[in-house]
């Protein structure tokens, strides 16, 4: 290994440990929960079921910038209708996402 490549490799591995999820208190960690409820193939319902996976105690959720399988806009939705309710606060929820290009 080059020298430069030993660089960008030490740079690369700093960076991904000052973002990896061992940072984070154990309480935070805890706070976002064992299981992330997903978004994918809930089609028109998803604003719906969103809701009421918060309202049944969920605090993460996955969705995706891919609209074959998510509706992403429908998890906005979802999210302004639960802060605008007192359901949740922003800094109470971690929202896992993901962007895929359309072919």
């Amino acid at each position: 290994m080059h020298a430069s490549e030993k660089e960008e490799d030490e740079e690369w591995r700093a960076g991904f440990e000052r973002h990896s999820a061992s940072r984070y208190s154990s309480t935070f960690m805890a706070s976002i929960g064992s299981i992330i409820y997903g978004t994918a193939w809930k089609k028109e319902e998803t604003t719906r079921l969103v809701v009421a996976a918060f309202k049944a105690g969920f605090r993460s959720i996955d969705t995706a910038g891919q609209p074959k399988h998510y509706r992403e806009e429908l998890v906005g939705d979802a999210l302004h209708a639960l802060y605008e309710g007192g359901i949740v606060k922003r800094a109470e929820i971690w929202i896992q996402t993901k962007y895929a290009a359309v072919a």
